[in-house]
C-alpha cells in the first residue's frame, strides 16, 4: 500500500482470497485505524464445466468430479468449499440436492475437484459456495450410472425352465445387478416384466443394496418375459434373461358323467 494523495488516499493491491463484506483497517506510523464502515467483495465463483468419469458416476459414490470455471480462490486448506448437485425435475432422492465430499481448489481461481456420494439420478447442475458466496447453477451436468440387470431369483434360486412363478402373482422376487444405489425410502425403483404385448408391472420394489432390488410378483400368465428396472428416473436395458409362470395343470373333470354329445357344445 502506498499513499497516494497527501493525508486522504492510499492504493493498495489485493492478495489472492476470497470472502464478501470484507472490512478494511489501515496502519499509518504503527498506528492502526478502526474497521471501515463500508465493503468490499471478492468477484463471486462461476462454473463453465462439469467433468466426470466416462461412463458417469457410480451410484456407490466417493468418485471425483472436476468442476472447472473462474474466482475459486487459492489452493489454501483455508479456503472451505461446498459444492452441490441437484436436478429439481427428478423426484424423490433422485432430485438431490447432494452435497459432495472433500472439495479443494486444485488451480487456483480455475478448478475444484469434489467427490460424490452415493445417490441416483441424472442431469445435475452444480453449485459452489466459496467465501460464503455462491455460484449459480451450472448449465454442464454430471449423472450417475444407469441401472443394469444381470440375474432374476426366486427365494434366493435363480430363475430357469425348472423355476416359474405362480400364476396368482405375490412371490418375492430379486433382481440382481450394478447402479442400484443406497437404501433408503426415497430411493424408489419401478420393475416391469413384459413378453410380447403383455407389460406386468412387479409390485413393491425395494432397494435393498446397490446390487439387489426385491420385488412382490403379479399374477399373470406365459414365458418370456424380459424386466427392466427404473431407478432414479433411469431405466436400465431390456434384461437378456427372462421368467416364465407355471405352466397350467389339469387335476381332473367335473360335469360329463353321461359322456360328451358328438354335436359338441
Amino acid at each position: 500500500c502506498t499513499v497516494t494523495t497527501a493525508h486522504t488516499r492510499i492504493t493498495c493491491s489485493t492478495p489472492k482470497g476470497v470472502g464478501v463484506g470484507l472490512k478494511w483497517k489501515v496502519a499509518v506510523g504503527q498506528q492502526p485505524s478502526a474497521r471501515s464502515t463500508f465493503t468490499s467483495s471478492y468477484n463471486a465463483p462461476t462454473i463453465s464445466g462439469v467433468t466426470t468419469p466416462s461412463a458417469g458416476l457410480a451410484t456407490a459414490g466417493e468418485e471425483w468430479v472436476t468442476l472447472t470455471g473462474a474466482n475459486f480462490g487459492p489452493v489454501d486448506s483455508k479456503n472451505i468449499i461446498v459444492g452441490k448437485y441437484s436436478n429439481s425435475a427428478l423426484g424423490n432422492m433422485a432430485a438431490g440436492p447432494f452435497t459432495a465430499t472433500g472439495c479443494v481448489v486444485l488451480v487456483q481461481d480455475t478448478s475444484i475437484k469434489c467427490k460424490s456420494i452415493a445417490a441416483v439420478g441424472s442431469g445435475h447442475a452444480w453449485t459452489v459456495n466459496v467465501g460464503k458466496q455462491a455460484s449459480t447453477a451450472s448449465t454442464a451436468t454430471s449423472s450417475y450410472i444407469a441401472p443394469a440387470l444381470s440375474g432374476v431369483a426366486l427365494a434366493g434360486v435363480n430363475m430357469d425352465a425348472s423355476t416359474t412363478l405362480r400364476s396368482r402373482g405375490g412371490q418375492i422376487i430379486t433382481l440382481s445387478g450394478t447402479n442400484f444405489g443406497p437404501v433408503g425410502s426415497t430411493n424408489v425403483a419401478a420393475a416391469t416384466y413384459k413378453s410380447g404385448s403383455t407389460t406386468n408391472n412387479a409390485a413393491s420394489c425395494v432397494v435393498a443394496s446397490d446390487t439387489s432390488v426385491t420385488c412382490n410378483s403379479v399374477a399373470g400368465v406365459g414365458k418370456d418375459y424380459k424386466w427392466t428396472l427404473v431407478i432414479g428416473g433411469q431405466p436400465s436395458s431390456e434384461s437378456s434373461f427372462t421368467c416364465a409362470y407355471t405352466i397350467p395343470a389339469i387335476t381332473g373333470l367335473s360335469g360329463l358323467d353321461s359322456g360328451m354329445t358328438t354335436a359338441g357344445g
